[in-house]
């Protein structure tokens, strides 16, 4: 009897362990497969800030936001960027990178400084559509980031002329938290 008591005691112990062992080698399995799938079928060339032609409400609130109420619209064109879809006769394309500064998310899309931008181009010449500013801002984002947009977004842009950057605010927000500084 005491013998089959010391071989559960023991038994318990090397299944659960096998249990663990079995679980984490699936979950791992998955994850390569997974992971191998995704390198195979996703298009590497593509990169987008947001998903391509999305469509959101925002609904700010003005006790947060003072000065800034009512529903809001959030759009995308093809290329994952706010701002109407390019019809290839521009003469000026101007690409906007940036945080939340140039996002300007809980703003409707005609009122973001890139829109209000784009439409000022183009009525001081008096030409609609002849300048296309795009707006690949996002919140939160820092430099890092807008390197990544520069670099992955930037080529897949029709022929961009000017890359404005509006940033810096979310790279003073890690430096200030950011410990290896206080020294």
């Amino acid at each position: 009897m005491q013998e089959e008591q010391s071989v559960m005691t023991i038994s318990k112990p090397l299944d659960w362990a096998l249990s663990t062992l079995t679980l984490i080698i699936a979950i791992t399995g998955t994850l390569v497969i997974a992971e191998v799938s995704l390198r195979i079928y996703r298009d590497s060339d593509r990169f987008f800030p947001y998903y391509p032609n999305t469509v959101q409400y925002h609904y700010p609130s003005e006790e947060i936001t003072p000065g800034i109420s009512g529903v809001s619209k959030f759009t995308t064109n093809s290329y994952g960027t706010r701002g109407r879809e390019p019809n290839g006769d521009e003469d000026l394309r101007i690409l906007t990178v940036g945080g939340s500064t140039t996002a300007c998310t809980i703003l409707d899309d005609d009122e973001t400084w890139p829109a209000l931008l784009d439409k000022a181009l183009n009525d001081k010449i008096n030409n609609p559509g002849a300048v296309w500013v795009t707006n690949s801002g996002v919140d939160g984002h820092n430099s890092e980031h807008h390197l990544m947009h520069v670099k992955y977004l930037l080529p897949q842009l029709p022929d961009i002329d000017y890359v404005i950057i509006y940033a810096g605010t979310n790279d003073v927000g890690i430096w200030l938290h950011n410990k290896k500084f206080d020294k």
